[in-house]
C-alpha cells in the first residue's frame, strides 16, 4: 500500500503484487479486485504511475512515466525501499509494511505536495508491528 497526502486529501491504493499471496477466498477476491498498476493524476501537474513493479523493468516504469508526463514512479515488489532520480522522474519503492527486505526497517511511503509551489517531500516513515 502506498499512500498520497496533500493539503486536501489523503489516499490508500493498494496495488496487487506477484506472489503466490492471498491464499484464502477473500484475500483472492480482493487480489482479484486490484488494479496491476495506476496513472494518478493529482493535478495538471502531478501525476503519478504506481505498480508493483513485477510486471515491468524500471527501464519500462520509465518509459511509461514519460508517456504520460509522470513525475513520480511508485513501485514495491523487492521490498527494499529505495529512491532514484532517472531522466527527472522520482522511481521510488516505499519498502514494506509487514516483510521488509536487507534488515530494513517496515515501511510506507508519505508523499507531501504543494500545490501552489509545486513542491514535493517524500518521506520514508518506519512503523514497529
Amino acid at each position: 500500500k502506498m499512500v498520497l497526502k496533500d493539503k486536501n486529501m489523503t489516499k490508500v491504493i493498494g496495488i496487487t503484487g506477484g506472489s503466490g499471496s492471498g491464499k484464502t477466498t477473500l484475500a483472492k477476491q480482493l487480489i482479484n479486485n486490484l488494479d496491476k498498476s495506476l496513472l494518478v493524476k493529482i493535478d495538471d501537474y502531478l501525476r503519478i504511475f504506481i505498480t508493483h513493479g513485477h510486471l515491468y523493468s524500471i527501464n519500462k516504469m520509465i518509459d511509461i512515466a514519460k508517456e504520460n508526463n509522470c513525475l513520480i514512479i511508485l513501485h514495491g515488489h523487492t521490498h527494499i525501499k529505495k529512491h532514484d532520480i532517472f531522466d527527472n522522474i522520482h522511481v521510488i519503492n516505499p519498502g514494506s509494511i509487514s516483510k521488509p527486505r536487507n534488515n530494513e526497517s517496515n515501511t510506507f511511503l508519505q508523499i507531501d505536495y504543494n500545490e501552489i509551489s509545486k513542491e514535493i517531500n517524500f518521506d520514508f516513515i518506519k512503523i514497529r508491528l
